[in-house]
């Protein structure tokens, strides 16, 4: 009885972080265009970025212009570079995992041991 109670409390706590992690997430709203050129010069020029559209999509490749109203990215497969309006970007990323994506991982990483031991230990009790 001990033991299932211990597998249900945890398995609630499992619950609760993955849907919080969830909301995190979600949360997010679209910053502007002068924020996005702010992350931009951040990166700098010839260094590696994920960009993300406003239709969801995704430019991979190096930054070779930051202008006044665009960015030109050379894309990595494609070879060939492309001039994105800032207005239509949600998001710079670098290719490194940021600290909440790590942060995250984490939690799982030690949710899910602790499941495991959980479930080693509950048939002995």
């Amino acid at each position: 009885m001990k033991a299932l109670r211990l597998i249900c409390t945890i398995a609630a706590i499992l619950v609760v972080a993955l849907l919080s992690c969830g909301l995190v997430l979600a949360s997010r709203k679209s910053p502007g265009p002068a924020v996005m050129k702010a992350s931009l010069q951040q990166h700098g020029l010839g260094n590696d970025v994920r960009l993300t559209l406003a239709d969801k999509t995704e430019v991979r490749g190096l930054i070779v212009g930051i202008g006044e109203r665009s960015v030109s990215v050379r894309e990595k497969h494609a070879g060939r570079s492309r001039e994105l309006p800032y207005a239509q970007l949600i998001g710079v990323h670098s290719n490194r995992l940021s600290t909440l994506q790590l942060v995250g991982l984490g939690l799982v990483l030690v949710e899910a041991a602790i499941f495991a031991a959980a479930m080693i230990i509950a048939p002995r009790l």
